[in-house]
Order: structure tokens, then C-alpha cells, then sequence
């Protein structure tokens, strides 16, 4: 297909993070602490950091291609995933084939709202890995690619300063384009039993005159009221 004969354009698509995913964004005093896959004793493939695996599976990604009955939740291993998953080049060729201009990813193993980074005991590692999960899902997938992906990324829902300086540091890498902070708290599932649910974050964006100067963000810890 032709690109002028494409017009659709998906904003809730989910990438699976490469197992080398960290490979050239985080560096190398913390590359043993990166997030690793682990082949458990069932043969299912799972994320696991900081010793524990990861509350994300992505089985159901592995069941694009299969037919509707077999479709399930039954945790996955990246041999049966269709590569599109997990490779940049062969997602682009499965969006040409589609007639999909352009999408917006969603994380995987990084959770939806960054729950794998957030349930991390030590925060220090954690934050070092968000923000390496970013420069690899902004400026390595998104950017190989210029105009099929719209960018986004994942904040410490834990410190809301460090909200704001993730937000304002993507903004500048990429220029005046749109940081997304994927998904707010009011669009996740509600945290586990005898924990405190996140902030609720209302995010803002906007263009200043210049085509090159970005306005930073409103980030406001307090709840988001709908009109009337």
C-alpha cells in the first residue's frame, strides 16, 4: 500500500519491549541492574527486576495472527509472538500491509502505568530504568521511523519533581513534539489491597509561537473535576 492511500492512525497499540532493549540507553555501572528476561520452568518468557518478575505477562500479544477462538491470556514466550511485537522494521512492514499510518505504543513490560518501575523497591534503579525504558521507546523505536509513531513515554508516578523533569527532558529532545505520559492514573486499574492509589496528574501541552520553543507542562497533583 501506498503511503497516500494510507489514513488510519491507532492511538492504543502496545509494543513488546526486545529483550536488548537496554542495551544502548542505560549506562554500564547499571547494566547488570537492568530489567532481564527468564525462561521460568514452564518455558513462559517473563521480565523479571529486582528479583521479582514483572506484573505485566504479555500473552495476549501473542496471539495476533491466531484465530479468535484460540485467543487467551496465557502468559507467552517471544517465540510465539509475531515479530511486529517486538521488531521496529517488521511492525512497519505489518502497518503497511494494514493501511495504518501511524500509531501510538503503549509499554509492556514497563506496565501501564509504569506499575514495574513504581513497585521497585529501590527507587534509585528504578528511576535510572525509566528513564532508559524513554530514550529507548522515544529515541530509538519511535525514531527509526520518523512519522509512523507518535512518541511516548512513562513518568515516576512515586515523585511528582521527577514527573515534571521527565516530561521537560523529552520535550527538549524532541523539540516541540508532545511528550505522552502513558497512562494517568484514572485510566489504570486500581491499585492492590493496603496500598495508597497514585496522584491523580493532569498533564498539559502546549506550542509557543516559535516553532522551536516548547512551553513545559502543568502538572498539578490534585484530582481532575469533569465539567457540570
Amino acid at each position: 500500500m501506498q503511503m497516500d492511500d494510507m489514513i488510519l492512525v491507532s492511538i492504543d497499540d502496545h509494543m513488546i519491549e526486545p529483550p536488548d532493549m537496554y542495551k544502548n540507553h542505560v549506562p554500564a555501572k547499571w547494566q547488570d541492574a537492568v530489567p532481564k528476561v527468564v525462561k521460568n520452568a514452564n518455558g513462559v518468557d517473563e521480565w523479571h527486576f529486582q528479583g521479582s518478575a514483572t506484573s505485566t505477562p504479555f500473552g495476549m500479544a501473542a496471539t495476533v495472527g491466531w484465530p479468535r477462538e484460540e485467543w487467551g491470556f496465557n502468559p507467552g514466550s517471544y517465540s510465539e509472538l509475531r515479530p511486529g511485537c517486538f521488531d521496529v522494521h517488521e511492525r512497519v512492514r505489518d502497518m503497511n500491509a494494514n493501511g495504518v499510518l501511524a500509531q501510538m505504543n503503549f509499554p509492556t513490560m514497563a506496565g501501564f502505568n509504569a506499575r514495574t518501575f513504581t513497585e521497585a523497591e529501590d527507587k534509585e534503579i528504578a528511576l535510572v530504568m525509566l528513564r532508559g525504558y524513554n530514550d529507548w521507546a522515544i529515541d530509538e523505536w519511535a525514531a527509526a521511523y520518523p512519522g509512523r509513531f507518535i512518541p511516548q513515554g512513562i513518568v515516576p508516578m512515586w515523585d511528582l519533581a521527577n514527573v515534571a523533569s521527565q516530561t521537560v527532558r523529552k520535550q527538549r529532545t524532541w523539540r516541540h513534539r508532545p511528550l505522552a505520559t502513558a497512562c494517568m492514573p484514572a485510566m489504570t486499574a486500581p491499585p492492590g489491597p493496603g496500598s495508597s492509589p497514585p496522584p491523580t496528574i493532569q498533564v498539559g501541552w502546549s506550542r509557543s509561537a516559535s516553532s522551536t520553543a516548547v512551553v513545559p507542562p502543568s502538572l498539578m497533583p490534585a484530582p481532575v473535576t469533569p465539567p457540570g
